[in-house]
């Protein structure tokens, strides 16, 4: 199975031919910029998918984790994480975002902002071609796509973890009450 740091590598890849030797953009390949954002985006995509799956499973089920990590859908993804990152002590009402005990990890507030940054980024790159792509954005795509994955890593096992892995595949279904 591929792993999401080899998303991650692959997009450094594509934007690594449009470097010279001290480490400076020259002319690049847009089509290799636009691939890059999308790849750098699967990667904080797939390892969020992957350890929700595998939280969400914890008899550690093969088969059911990989159905798991196949019902997850982007959009429901990109509300759960615009939530977190906007979360603010007591605006919660009676969103499932009042089952966080108490203000979300900062850290896990920064994946969820760089999972709507990338998504939004992803979005242009791949559907509007009238824009230009520069090579500095797919580059800051790749970093961004770097750190949340670092932070993501971080913040498994913190308190209320349970509840963004949930709301990720659930989103709003946790809304209901009784």
């Amino acid at each position: 199975m591929i792993s999401a740091g080899s998303y991650l590598n692959h997009a450094w890849s594509l934007l690594s031919k449009d470097v010279d030797d001290q480490g400076l953009a020259r002319s690049y390949n847009e089509t290799d910029v636009r691939r890059a954002i999308s790849a750098a985006y699967y990667c904080l995509f797939h390892a969020i998918i992957e350890d929700s799956a595998i939280y969400l499973v914890p008899s550690g089920n093969l088969e059911l984790v990989a159905r798991v990590r196949r019902a997850f859908d982007h959009a429901p993804m990109k509300k759960a994480c615009v939530a977190v990152r906007d979360w603010k002590p007591g605006s919660q009402g009676a969103s499932w975002t009042n089952l966080f005990r108490s203000e979300p990890d900062p850290k896990l507030r920064e994946v969820a902002r760089a999972f709507v940054y990338l998504q939004d980024q992803r979005h242009l790159a791949d559907y509007d071609l009238t824009r230009d792509m520069p090579w500095a954005e797919g580059a800051r795509c790749c970093q961004e796509a770097g750190v949340a994955w670092k932070w993501w890593k971080d913040v498994q096992g913190t308190p209320d973890i349970d509840v963004f892995h949930t709301a990720l595949l659930l989103g709003d279904r946790l809304n209901r009450h009784g």
